[in-house]
C-alpha cells in the first residue's frame, strides 16, 4: 500500500483553485508519481482510503464481490448504523445471498 502526499510551506507557492494540471513541482511531482504507480494498483484502489466523492472508484474497488457485499450489508446491517467504509451505490440483485 502506498499513500501519496505532497506538501510544501506556505507561500512557496501560488493560490491553486482553479490550477490545471500539473501547475505546481509538488502536485507536478505527485500526479507523476502517481500516474507511474497506477499499473501496479488494484481497481479503485483501497477502499479505507475513498469518500463519497469517488462513487466510481468506490465500485470499482469491490469489483466482482459488489453484488454480494451489497447483500451481506442489506441482511446484516439494514439501517446502515455501520458507514465509515464506502460502499457502492444501488442495491443487491435479489439472486445474492450472504454466504
Amino acid at each position: 500500500m502506498v499513500e501519496l502526499i505532497s506538501m510544501w510551506e506556505s507561500g512557496e507557492s501560488n493560490n491553486h483553485a482553479g490550477r490545471t494540471v500539473g501547475s505546481s513541482p509538488h502536485l507536478r511531482w505527485l500526479e507523476e508519481l502517481h500516474a507511474a504507480l497506477e499499473p501496479f494498483s488494484l481497481p479503485g484502489g483501497y477502499v479505507n482510503f475513498l469518500g463519497p466523492e469517488t462513487p466510481a472508484q468506490v465500485a470499482d474497488s469491490y469489483g466482482p464481490n459488489t453484488q454480494r457485499l451489497l447483500a451481506v450489508k442489506s441482511a446484516v446491517d439494514p439501517d446502515s448504523v455501520f458507514a465509515a467504509t464506502p460502499l457502492p451505490f444501488g442495491r443487491a440483485d435479489s439472486d445474492s445471498t450472504p454466504v
